[in-house]
């Protein structure tokens, strides 16, 4: 019988996060994990946050390589 393993390796994801008119970038590193747990953990989100009357929204668009 042939077994399939998924490879556990450590990836790179990294994101650049854009908060109004800022970005920064920031590189992750996942240590040994599947590829497809990594593209589930290396994905985009946004957020928002109220400080007093003030809202922002802030958004991180994250790649795996």
């Amino acid at each position: 019988a042939i077994s399939f393993a998924s490879c556990k390796k450590d990836r790179t994801c990294t994101c650049t996060s854009i908060n109004g008119s800022n970005s920064s970038t920031k590189v992750i590193t996942l240590t040994k994990i599947t590829k497809k747990d990594a593209k589930d953990a290396c994905n985009k989100t946004t957020s928002t946050s109220t400080f007093g009357n003030s809202t922002s929204t802030s958004s991180d668009d994250c790649k795996l390589s």
